[in-house]
């Protein structure tokens, strides 16, 4: 019964060491109950869960025999279209696709109504320049969607054509029936001239008859068809569009992670005593941490990077170097994030905890599930702060465009880079170089 005792005793007393060590940190608990729950909090009210608007430009060649599309036509399409131009060079709308004026080009092809008319289906192309693979079934819907509306607009314009038609074929069926009645076999040759005029009328009627009746019923009731497809010829499947995202991300992660424990381990093993007391400067340390774990960022990136190459048949199109170079850019920045989170942290387990907040902020605000035009401008500024942002849009651009990547995206890494390199600077100075010079003084005095 007295081992009983002292076993129950020692369980409690464990249970009231640890229960009273996480309660002596508020900032963890706060960290860890409320973190989560603000993340969602933001998401939930920047998320725009209606499909942004789509800029369009309908291509529209001038002996395509069609009217041109109206604003009124993109507005019974639906509210994702916006009609930006209507134009006749479809190199000119690919032109505005690739500068950004526009999100989806609508080509109608050329000869269309003659198409028809010969029993052939024409197809519309829709042309965009998304990789995102959730963004291109949208716009696939909203080619669908585009078409019928389009067909609609098509067989309003045959009935309304065929009703005008309709009055120059009942003259001559009004001519034949006259003549039928006036017509008399031992008549003169005004007769003769009558059954003229009645034969033309009946062979154009018969012509008329015979082109509608040679259209199939699909191309009756659906003349045109659609085809989507990435103007660069761009194809990205699921598993491979998501593979620069992960990258990134683990990078940031791995490497603030790294950073966040620098500090607070040197604190707890009591080497920052060693360091105040020593002629090492803050930047001197700042320098020394950066350079060794950018060194092994380096290599753990290009371990993940070889891993997707050689396990998933992951393809770079573009250049190696500008995919090294963004790889740098956001272990840098996210170093120095690391570095900025090990200055305020007191435990190991608050550096710890705060390296997983950022990873569910860059998780749910970097664009790495959902994209950046998903949510609303006010939330977006919050994804321009985090290192994956820029290395997700960076290496997409490398990796699946074949091309270097977008000023904004380089200039944003390294601003953000030297942004928390300052900061983490001052910090560390405060914290590291505390104490250094009032020793040097009285030392030399």
């Amino acid at each position: 019964m007295s081992d009983r005792g002292g076993s129950l005793t020692r369980v409690l007393a464990f249970l009231r060491k640890d229960l009273f060590e996480v309660l002596r940190q508020p900032r963890l608990l706060i960290t860890l109950v409320l973190g989560p729950f603000l993340i969602l909090v933001i998401f939930g009210v920047g998320f725009a869960p209606d499909p942004p608007t789509l800029r369009t430009v309908l291509v529209v060649p001038s002996d395509s025999g069609l009217q041109e599309p109206s604003a009124e036509l993109a507005e019974r399409i639906g509210q994702r279209m916006e009609l930006v131009e209507t134009v006749t060079d479809e190199q000119a709308a690919r032109d505005m696709l690739e500068t950004g004026g526009a999100d989806v080009v609508v080509v109608v092809p050329a000869g269309a109504v003659n198409l028809i008319r010969e029993n052939r289906q024409p197809e519309i192309g829709i042309l965009h320049d998304q990789i995102d693979p959730f963004e291109r079934s949208l716009i696939d819907i909203f080619a669908a969607s585009a078409v019928d509306q389009v067909n609609r607009e098509v067989l309003a314009q045959l009935v309304a054509t065929s009703q005008e038609e309709a009055v120059t074929v009942e003259e001559p069926l009004t001519a034949a029936r006259l003549a039928l009645d006036e017509l008399d076999p031992s008549s003169d040759p005004e007769t003769a001239e009558v059954v003229t005029r009645l034969s033309d009328g009946l062979d154009r009627l018969e012509t008329e008859l015979a082109t509608f009746r040679s259209l199939s019923p699909e191309v009756l009731v659906s003349p045109f068809v659609s085809t989507v497809s990435n103007f660069q010829g761009v194809n990205v499947d699921f598993s491979h569009y998501y593979v620069p995202g992960v990258v990134a991300l683990l990078l940031q992660h791995l490497a603030l992670t790294f950073a966040a424990l620098s500090l607070v381990r040197e604190r707890t093993l009591g080497t920052i005593e060693l360091f105040r007391v020593s002629p090492l400067s803050g930047g001197e340390t700042l320098i020394g941490k950066y350079l060794a774990y950018t060194l092994l960022g380096a290599l753990i990136g290009a371990a993940l990077t070889a891993a997707t190459v050689f396990g998933f048949g992951f393809e770079v199109t573009g250049s190696w170097w500008w995919f090294a170079l963004i790889c740098l850019l956001v272990l840098l920045a996210a170093l120095g994030a690391g570095f900025v989170v090990s200055s305020v942290a007191r435990t190991e387990s608050e550096a710890v905890q705060y390296a997983m907040i950022m990873l569910l902020v860059a998780i749910f605000f970097s664009g790495f599930f959902i994209s950046l035009d998903r949510l609303i401008p006010a939330v977006r500024v919050l994804s321009y702060l985090i290192p994956a942002t820029y290395g997700i849009s960076g290496l997409q651009e490398v990796a699946f465009r074949g091309r270097a990547p977008s000023l904004e995206t380089l200039s944003g890494a390294a601003v953000l880079a030297v942004l928390f390199l300052v900061t983490a600077w001052a910090l560390i100075k405060t914290r590291v170089v505390a104490g250094i010079q009032p020793r040097r003084a009285s030392a030399e005095a």
